[in-house]
């Protein structure tokens, strides 16, 4: 290992240290609605409220301290957090993050939202769309999406625990519980794909029951891609336009 790699590990080891001791808290992109002074304001309008979250968002200096918004736990940024200790345990051998990697997945799996079929995710904080104000408690396909990858990512270090099963779940909250418009190009599992090059990729494929393809440009070699059963292997993704024209031929 040279010396820019083992200062670039430094910084990984650095950075999670700052994040585990500050619980993981931090702003979001779209959190400018939980501002106790907008909250204050006699009125209630939603063009106030997108101009607000807006301009928070996007001010060149961050506004949030001076307006009262909170740091708080965002489940996908947990989810990445996750992912990022399970890599760091990868590079150092260090238990430590293993064990931080699985607590944090464990934290997503008790806080996730009640009342849904399968494991969803939602937001941290309510959001101001075009028509209505997107509630946090309300669970999404991103946040979803991190946290299926994360509990597909530790379940080869924990087969036990049974992660895989949960993230299994998942697929019962996209097919049941989102709200889906009919139309000409709806989804359609049997003319759809999920390429990807790792374990977590075919192993969606496998849970939303949708054809994969893996992908040998990345970390894994053939041998290692050939034992997930991934419907076809390709060398990288310049292959893929030709194969999916045969496929629909």
């Amino acid at each position: 290992m040279n010396c820019f790699e083992t200062s670039l590990i430094q910084t990984i080891c650095e950075t999670l240290e700052y994040s585990k001791e500050h619980e993981y808290r931090g702003y979001a992109k779209a959190d400018g609605l939980n501002s106790k002074f907008l909250q204050n304001l006699p009125i209630d309008n939603k063009w106030i409220n997108l101009i607000f979250q807006e301009s928070v968002k996007r001010a060149p200096i961050n506004l949030r301290p001076f307006l009262g918004i909170e740091k708080r736990r965002v489940p996908k940024g947990i989810a990445l957090f996750s992912l990022s200790n399970l890599n760091t345990f990868e590079l150092t051998k260090k238990e430590k993050y293993l064990l931080e990697s699985k607590k944090l997945v464990d934290w997503l799996i008790k806080n996730q939202p009640k009342g849904y079929p399968g494991f969803c995710l939602t937001r941290a904080h309510k959001k101001q769309g075009l028509n209505k104000i997107i509630k946090p408690t309300i669970p999404n396909i991103v946040s979803t999406s991190y946290g299926v990858k994360a509990l597909l990512e530790l379940n080869k270090y924990f087969p036990g625990e049974q992660y895989q099963n949960i993230a299994r779940t998942s697929s019962k909250f996209v097919f049941n519980s989102l709200d889906y418009d009919e139309n000409d190009e709806a989804f359609e599992k049997e003319n759809s794909w999920i390429v990807g090059d790792t374990e977590a990729d075919i192993m969606a494929g496998e849970i939303l029951d949708i054809k994969t393809i893996g992908v040998l440009s990345g970390e894994r070699n053939r041998m290692k891609i050939k034992q997930l059963g991934p419907d076809h292997i390709i060398e990288d993704i310049t292959e893929l336009p030709e194969l999916l024209f045969f496929e629909n031929v």
